[in-house]
């Protein structure tokens, strides 16, 4: 926890920075964002074999990076918690947009020799086919109907990668309240992609 919670510190100490209107310490966010999210697009990628034979981890990583450093222009994160929340909102929008890119009503007749093929179309698998991969899009798509609570906990630790303990001590609960927001996040997740 002691890394992540220099990390913390370290980002709070440049978005105190940037909200004072030092614009070096915005290039600095965007670097201390390559590092942490280089390993996270690459595992987001890498979790899905058809993607990752057709998406590359370098496009979504520098198209995350020129969302975020958009939107923190005009959405300055007032905590590292805003930080994440919004960096996981925008990695879950980049990736819903290359599912649907590569793999949306037109995309997938563009990245399949053979777009009839029965064992691609049919399939049922997560990341086996066409289908497959409009189930990944819809599961991003879904993050956001979650309810509040759940869904912050949930993106800290799907999309951040960060441990329960961790969210906990980020969002100051206990780890009980953490547990049971991320479990009922995953029960709404399960009905709906079982």
């Amino acid at each position: 926890m002691a890394d992540k919670n220099n990390t913390t510190e370290h980002l709070e100490k440049l978005l105190a920075q940037f909200r004072n209107g030092d614009q070096d310490s915005k290039f600095q966010i965007v670097e201390f964002s390559f590092k942490r999210f280089k390993k996270l697009a690459k595992r987001m990628i890498a979790s899905y074999p058809l993607l990752r034979s057709k998406a590359d981890t370098d496009d979504l990583l520098q198209n995350f990076l020129i969302r975020l450093t958009k939107a923190i222009e005009s959405i300055i994160p007032n905590s590292s918690v805003d930080f994440f929340q919004l960096a996981s909102v925008l990695m879950r929008n980049e990736l819903i947009d290359m599912g649907r890119k590569l793999f949306g009503k037109d995309g997938a007749k563009k990245n399949f020799e053979q777009p009839t093929d029965p064992n691609l179309l049919d399939a049922k698998e997560p990341g086996d086919g066409p289908s497959g991969l409009l189930e990944w899009v819809e599961f991003h798509e879904s993050i956001d109907k979650l309810p509040e609570e759940e869904k912050i906990v949930f993106q800290l630790i799907f999309y951040q990668e960060f441990t329960q303990d961790e969210v906990a001590e980020l969002l100051g609960l206990s780890l009980k309240t953490v547990f049971r927001r991320w479990t009922k996040a995953k029960l709404i997740l399960s009905d709906k992609f079982v």
